[in-house]
């Protein structure tokens, strides 16, 4: 069983995304700011908008 469950979901996503024209450096800073916003807004208890 070579990539587990979502291996598939893995692939598709991963083709779907390669037709996006970002570096893997953008793709690391629209992350971090992903990262940055959700932990914000976790701090001031407002969880679901953390989690989108």
């Amino acid at each position: 069983m070579k990539g587990g469950r979502f291996s598939g979901f893995s692939i598709k996503t991963g083709l779907v995304f390669s037709k996006i024209p970002l570096s893997p450096n953008h793709w690391t800073i629209l992350s971090l700011i992903t990262a940055i916003v959700g932990a914000y807004y976790l701090s001031l208890g407002f969880f679901l908008f953390a989690a989108v």
